[in-house]
Protein backbone atom coordinates (compact mmCIF):
# COMPACT_ATOMS: atom_id res chain seq x y z
CA UNK A 1 0.00 0.00 0.00
CA UNK A 2 1.10 3.52 -1.02
CA UNK A 3 2.14 5.93 2.40
CA UNK A 4 1.26 9.20 2.28
CA UNK A 5 -1.33 11.68 2.92
CA UNK A 6 -4.06 10.35 0.50
CA UNK A 7 -5.55 13.53 -0.38
CA UNK A 8 -6.72 14.46 -4.09
CA UNK A 9 -7.92 17.48 -5.83
CA UNK A 10 -11.02 16.15 -7.58
CA UNK A 11 -12.53 16.97 -10.73
CA UNK A 12 -15.49 18.55 -9.42
CA UNK A 13 -13.31 20.62 -7.51
CA UNK A 14 -13.36 19.30 -3.81
CA UNK A 15 -10.72 17.66 -2.12
CA UNK A 16 -10.94 13.77 -1.06
CA UNK A 17 -9.06 12.60 1.40
CA UNK A 18 -8.89 8.38 2.05
CA UNK A 19 -8.59 6.86 5.78
CA UNK A 20 -7.59 3.40 5.93
CA UNK A 21 -10.03 1.78 8.41
CA UNK A 22 -8.48 -2.06 8.14
CA UNK A 23 -8.24 -5.07 5.52
CA UNK A 24 -11.66 -6.53 4.19
CA UNK A 25 -12.59 -10.74 5.12
CA UNK A 26 -11.12 -10.71 1.34
CA UNK A 27 -7.85 -8.81 2.09
CA UNK A 28 -8.33 -5.57 0.21
CA UNK A 29 -8.14 -2.86 1.99
CA UNK A 30 -10.96 -0.30 3.37
CA UNK A 31 -11.21 2.70 3.18
CA UNK A 32 -13.39 5.87 4.66
CA UNK A 33 -13.48 8.82 1.95
CA UNK A 34 -14.21 12.78 3.25
CA UNK A 35 -14.79 15.96 1.37
CA UNK A 36 -14.17 19.30 1.59
CA UNK A 37 -13.75 22.62 -0.29
CA UNK A 38 -10.44 23.15 0.36
CA UNK A 39 -7.11 21.37 1.48
CA UNK A 40 -6.67 22.68 4.81
CA UNK A 41 -10.89 21.61 5.88
CA UNK A 42 -10.04 17.95 4.18
CA UNK A 43 -6.92 17.52 5.91
CA UNK A 44 -7.92 18.46 9.30
CA UNK A 45 -11.10 16.39 9.00
CA UNK A 46 -8.79 13.28 8.36
CA UNK A 47 -6.85 14.00 10.94
CA UNK A 48 -9.53 13.81 13.26
CA UNK A 49 -10.87 11.27 11.96
CA UNK A 50 -7.75 9.44 12.51
CA UNK A 51 -7.68 10.14 16.19
CA UNK A 52 -11.05 9.64 16.75
CA UNK A 53 -10.11 5.68 14.92
CA UNK A 54 -7.23 5.03 17.17
CA UNK A 55 -8.74 6.24 20.19
CA UNK A 56 -12.30 4.25 19.99
CA UNK A 57 -10.24 0.88 19.26
CA UNK A 58 -7.51 1.36 21.97
CA UNK A 59 -10.24 1.41 24.64
CA UNK A 60 -12.71 -0.43 22.81
CA UNK A 61 -10.66 -3.43 22.18
CA UNK A 62 -8.66 -3.60 26.02
CA UNK A 63 -11.97 -3.71 27.64
CA UNK A 64 -15.02 -4.60 25.82
CA UNK A 65 -16.53 -7.66 26.01
CA UNK A 66 -17.44 -9.81 22.52
CA UNK A 67 -20.63 -9.90 23.22
CA UNK A 68 -21.29 -6.08 24.34
CA UNK A 69 -19.17 -5.46 20.86
CA UNK A 70 -21.31 -7.54 18.48
CA UNK A 71 -24.21 -6.34 20.06
CA UNK A 72 -23.84 -2.63 19.37
CA UNK A 73 -22.22 -3.60 15.58
CA UNK A 74 -25.67 -4.79 15.48
CA UNK A 75 -27.37 -1.98 16.68
CA UNK A 76 -25.46 0.17 14.19
CA UNK A 77 -25.35 -0.92 11.42
CA UNK A 78 -29.35 -2.24 11.30
CA UNK A 79 -30.17 0.46 9.59
CA UNK A 80 -28.47 -0.35 6.17
CA UNK A 81 -30.19 -3.49 6.21
CA UNK A 82 -33.83 -4.75 5.85
CA UNK A 83 -35.71 -6.27 9.03
CA UNK A 84 -35.45 -9.57 7.90
CA UNK A 85 -31.71 -9.01 7.41
CA UNK A 86 -31.06 -7.96 10.86
CA UNK A 87 -33.43 -10.94 12.62
CA UNK A 88 -31.12 -13.21 10.41
CA UNK A 89 -27.60 -11.79 11.69
CA UNK A 90 -29.12 -11.36 15.31
CA UNK A 91 -30.57 -14.77 15.41
CA UNK A 92 -27.33 -16.26 14.09
CA UNK A 93 -25.34 -14.38 16.90
CA UNK A 94 -27.15 -15.79 19.57
CA UNK A 95 -27.49 -19.26 17.96
CA UNK A 96 -23.83 -19.82 16.95
CA UNK A 97 -21.53 -16.83 17.69
CA UNK A 98 -21.98 -16.16 21.49
CA UNK A 99 -22.37 -19.64 23.23
CA UNK A 100 -19.11 -20.07 22.27
CA UNK A 101 -17.33 -16.58 22.45
CA UNK A 102 -20.25 -14.71 25.21
CA UNK A 103 -17.17 -14.40 27.84
CA UNK A 104 -14.10 -13.13 25.64
CA UNK A 105 -12.62 -10.03 25.35
CA UNK A 106 -12.67 -8.47 22.31
CA UNK A 107 -8.60 -8.27 22.44
CA UNK A 108 -8.15 -12.06 23.17
CA UNK A 109 -10.21 -13.27 19.83
CA UNK A 110 -7.36 -13.83 17.59
CA UNK A 111 -6.92 -16.18 14.12
CA UNK A 112 -7.07 -18.98 16.44
CA UNK A 113 -9.65 -18.63 18.07
CA UNK A 114 -11.58 -17.93 15.20
CA UNK A 115 -10.16 -20.96 13.09
CA UNK A 116 -11.00 -23.41 16.13
CA UNK A 117 -14.59 -21.93 15.89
Amino acid sequence: MRTGQNIYKRKDGRWEARVFLGKKSNDRPHFKYLYASTYRKVLFSKNNHEKMLTLSNETTISTALFSDSAYKWLADSSRRWKPATYIKYKNFLEKYILPEWNTLYVREIQQDTYNNF
